[in-house]
């Protein structure tokens, strides 16, 4: 049995149908991407890294979808204070102010994404409620991804890119 290179978790995310997980290990980043059906395992090496991104987004269909229940908890809440009691209306009002609160965080506290573009493979390190922990490995990164490009030219200084 071969020994496998110690990996360190950064990032797991995931979509409606996939989980997607970051690690990194000596000389680049692995990820993996895992669906119903199918499990796939990809690299970045830090040689190979043409950019690095760091931008913060808040997930708009979360918003929206937590939007739309605390409204319609709200509204079942108001509608449903004569008829059915105020112990059923106090309830749906209940739910809708969870509903809220989690608009709330989602709206005050944005996601912090890293995205690593390789020249044939990409990895996106997703960061939840952390912006410092973000920008630290985004900072370790283009470290490390420099001193990995500077070893593979030889030692050469970088070269001068000129921006008009």
């Amino acid at each position: 049995m071969t020994a496998r290179p110690r990996r360190k978790r950064l990032s797991r995310d995931a979509d409606v149908a996939t989980r997607y997980r970051v690690y990194e290990v000596p000389g680049g980043l692995e990820v993996e991407e895992i669906s119903f059906i199918e499990a796939s395992r990809r690299r970045v090496f830090f040689d190979e890294v043409v950019l690095v991104t760091y931008h913060r987004y808040r997930p708009v269909s979360a918003i929206g979808v937590a939007a739309v229940f605390a409204l319609l908890f709200a509204l079942c809440a108001a509608v449903l204070r004569e008829p059915a009691g105020a112990q059923v209306a106090a309830g749906f009002a209940a739910l809708g102010g969870l509903f809220t609160l989690l608009l709330a965080v989602l709206v005050v506290n944005p996601y912090h994404a890293i995205t690593v573009f390789g020249l044939r493979n990409r990895a996106r390190i997703v960061r939840r409620l952390s912006g410092r922990r973000a920008r630290e490995i985004y900072a370790r990164l283009c470290r490390e991804v420099e001193a990995a490009q500077r070893a593979a030219r030889g030692g050469e200084p970088a070269a001068a890119v000129e921006v008009s």
